[in-house]
């Protein structure tokens, strides 16, 4: 009898001593666990993957066409008016009294005086400094001694004996002179063309009447 065998009935027998009830099984006769193939046993099939019906081969994909993105509209930006202010119109220094002479001179008092003012007859000393209406210079007295001049006698343009008339010592003046109250149609040498409008700043510095020793 195979050795097996032997051993089979020795176990039953062991058993049927004991009172055990539980059958044995041989280890090579228990049931091999489901899906674990046991010796001898024939190889399993592997299942068949089938496509998905609604699978498309990876070549007949079309890729997705991109759409361009729509540029931001830019707003231009609102520019706001700057505010303009009206200018504040000052007053000439010390008053800025204007007087117009009857030959038309404009005389802008900017500084006063309390002084008693020139007459004509009287001898004056001022300095003064010459202007075309452009504003070029022609001449001027500052930094000299003062120019000395007997009012009213035609010593001078006739804007400068009208626009003087008055003035007290320490008083100044700007008198804008038409061509016709200075030098007309002839002009002066080279500086002051011919019809040339005229602008002098005038200082008054000292006032001698007829006989007084100055």
């Amino acid at each position: 009898m195979p050795r097996m065998m032997t051993t089979k009935l020795a176990v039953a027998a062991l058993v049927a001593a004991l009172g055990l009830t539980a059958p044995l099984i041989a280890a090579d006769e228990k049931e091999a666990p489901k899906g674990i193939a046991g010796p001898g046993a024939a190889p399993a099939k592997p299942a068949e993957a089938k496509p998905a019906g609604d699978a498309k081969p990876a070549g007949d994909a079309k890729p997705a066409e991109p759409k361009p993105a729509k540029p931001a509209e830019a707003k231009p930006a609102e520019a706001k008016p700057a505010e303009v202010k009206p200018t504040e119109a000052k007053p000439a220094a010390d008053g800025g009294r204007v007087i117009t002479s009857p030959g038309g001179v404009k005389i802008t008092v900017t500084t006063e005086a309390k002084e008693a003012g020139a007459q004509a007859k009287d001898i004056v000393w001022v300095h003064y400094t010459g202007r075309l209406a452009t504003g070029a210079q022609f001449d001027s007295s500052v930094g000299q001694a003062p120019f000395k001049l007997t009012l009213g006698e035609g010593q001078v343009i006739k804007g400068w004996d009208e626009g003087l008339v008055g003035m007290k010592i320490g008083e100044k003046r700007r008198l804008e002179i038409p061509a016709a109250m200075g030098y007309g149609e002839r002009g002066a040498g080279e500086k002051i063309p011919p019809n040339s409008a005229l602008v002098f700043d005038v200082e008054m510095i000292g006032i001698a009447r007829p006989g007084e020793q100055k």
